[in-house]
């Protein structure tokens, strides 16, 4: 007897699998036709997309005017400079000195 039930278990489970594979093929049959059908301009424009390239604008800052904005005790710590040495004056700065 167990036989004949498992065999009529596995026809049962053979028959719905087939049609849970038959629900599904239709369903997606029928959403094909659906979006084929409603959509078929716009597939059309967006498969030739405009190639729209923005245009160059400056960005008219001064960075300038951004660096004389910041303070001089932010300056001095973080060893900005803020008077222009010349090489020579730059050298003689970190020389030690003489002793006479």
């Amino acid at each position: 007897m167990e036989l004949d039930e498992l065999r009529k278990m596995k026809t049962t489970v053979e028959d719905a699998a087939r049609d849970v594979e038959h629900s599904i093929h239709t369903g997606a049959s029928e959403f094909e036709k659906q979006f084929s059908g409603a959509s078929g301009d716009t597939l059309s424009a967006l498969a030739e997309p405009e190639q729209a390239v923005p245009e160059y604008r400056h960005p008219r800052k001064n960075w300038r005017l951004k660096q004389g904005a910041t303070p001089n005790w932010y300056k001095a710590r973080n060893g900005v400079r803020t008077k222009a040495l010349s090489g020579a004056a730059r050298v003689a700065r970190f020389r030690p000195h003489k002793i006479n």
